[in-house]
């Protein structure tokens, strides 16, 4: 089945949960991509992001949470031989000495996944403060 979305500024909450315009009962579903699918992350590829999006939508996925995205992008060190990451990738531009510039690649590939997943009717939650860990160029 495909995720129907409804637009967030219509959605309320009333006895504690969440509800569409129509009164009816809101219900998410949702998955965090870093977790346990080897190749889904917050940067899937423009190849990637419409199948990743469209098997998620056939799942019932209605919110996909993309969490650590405030985690240096993956450089050669951060992937095992079997290729698995040893960390979720981010955002931050790993290339400098601070960690308050965002990697454009990174950024566009989000981009596009979001816009894919929005698409479908699939919700996304972004965590942007999470796992930072300050380089000497931030000054903190």
């Amino acid at each position: 089945s495909t995720a129907q979305r409804v637009e967030t500024a219509s959605v309320r909450v009333r006895d504690g949960h969440l509800v569409k315009p129509d009164g009816e009962r809101l219900r998410i579903v949702g998955r965090e991509p870093h977790r346990v699918d080897r190749g889904l992350h917050a940067a899937a590829t423009e190849d990637e992001a419409p199948v990743w999006a469209d098997a998620l939508a056939r799942f019932g996925i209605n919110c996909v949470r993309f969490h650590f995205l405030d985690m240096p992008t993956h450089g050669p060190d951060d992937v095992d031989a079997d290729g698995s990451q040893r960390h979720p990738a981010g955002l931050i531009d790993r290339s400098q000495d601070h960690t308050q510039a965002l990697d454009p690649d990174q950024l566009d590939r989000l981009d596009f996944f979001v816009a894919e997943l929005k698409q479908r009717g699939i919700y996304t939650d972004l965590n942007l403060n999470v796992g930072r860990t300050y380089k000497a160029g931030d000054g903190v």
